[in-house]
């Protein structure tokens, strides 16, 4: 008796309502700490890093027991790809839960859909880079990823095209409870190294250079193209750590995941740099050898 079982479209739609029933639960979740103040004034819905640490985990693992998995959901089966990434990476996480922890951490400081221009230094095949397209649903116009390179001009252009890039709905758009500014004047950039993790649980050899060091270059770059008055670019958010690719055929098929390593928000006006990791991925494991 095979211990796989196939999806069908059933199966997918299934799993699909299960995941917009987690975000409604999630998104309906309400408590008195202080820190979810802009999420009760502005009535938008967001996962803060807290209840994400919080109801995550329960949440998950009911949606786990409801529904079978894609792949390998035999009895006791062992997913290859899953106990390699939890061996390797163990800090790692699916592109989705990674984009619920930072929007949690971003939408305080004003993030919101069409509020910034995403940008990366990975590859923007929409294959090979499923997590920037979600943070373009989640922060930029929906569509956009701008590619970026380790040349001053790549970043000039990329700064210039934030402050000149036209909104796709007016600013100062009303929002329950108050007004909310939300002309472009903030920037998300992606990026960090890539592996390969195979069906069998074999690993690829890491593409691209350290997380430190890709992390100072862009912050070197970003101090010397951002104007210094805080007024037509208000900061920039680096989101860096390794992209965990998995097979997108046969039974096995499924999400990416994602090492979060670094998270930090370089403010136009002051020229500080705010390390957000503790709050957004503070809990998740983080290997020495990644980033020491």
């Amino acid at each position: 008796i095979s211990c796989y079982t196939i999806s069908s479209p059933s199966l997918q739609q299934q799993q699909q309502r299960e995941r917009i029933r987690l975000q409604s639960h999630i998104n309906q979740y309400d408590n008195d700490n202080n820190e979810d103040d802009v999420v009760k004034k502005t009535n938008n819905p967001l996962l803060s890093a807290r209840k994400a640490r919080i109801l995550l985990p329960s949440l998950l693992i009911s949606s786990s027991m409801m529904l079978p998995s894609m792949a390998n959901a035999g009895v006791g089966a062992v997913i290859p790809f899953d106990a390699t990434r939890r061996e390797k990476y163990p800090g790692s996480l699916s592109n989705y839960v990674i984009v619920l922890r930072a929007t949690g951490s971003l939408r305080k400081r004003l993030y919101f859909p069409d509020k910034a221009v995403v940008a990366t230094l990975l590859p923007v095949d929409k294959e090979k880079n499923e997590l920037a397209a979600m943070l373009s649903r989640q922060f930029g116009d929906g569509t956009t990823v701008v590619p970026l390179s380790n040349n001053n001009k790549s970043f000039e252009d990329y700064v210039s095209g934030i402050i000149q890039s036209p909104l796709t709905r007016p600013s100062n758009t009303p929002i329950i409870g108050g007004t909310v500014d939300i002309s472009k004047s903030r920037g998300v950039i992606l990026y960090g190294s890539e592996v390969d993790i195979s069906a069998e649980g074999v690993v690829s050899n890491v593409i691209g250079d350290s997380v430190k060091q890709t992390e100072k270059t862009i912050l070197d770059k970003v101090r010397s193209t951002v104007p210094k008055d805080g007024k037509t670019l208000k900061e920039i958010t680096l989101l860096g750590g390794v992209v965990i690719h998995r097979t997108k055929t046969g039974v096995d098929r499924g999400e990416d995941c994602f090492q979060p390593l670094s998270i930090k928000t370089y403010i136009a006006e002051n020229g500080n740099v705010v390390n957000l990791y503790e709050k957004a991925f503070g809990d998740l494991l983080t290997p020495r050898e990644l980033f020491p």
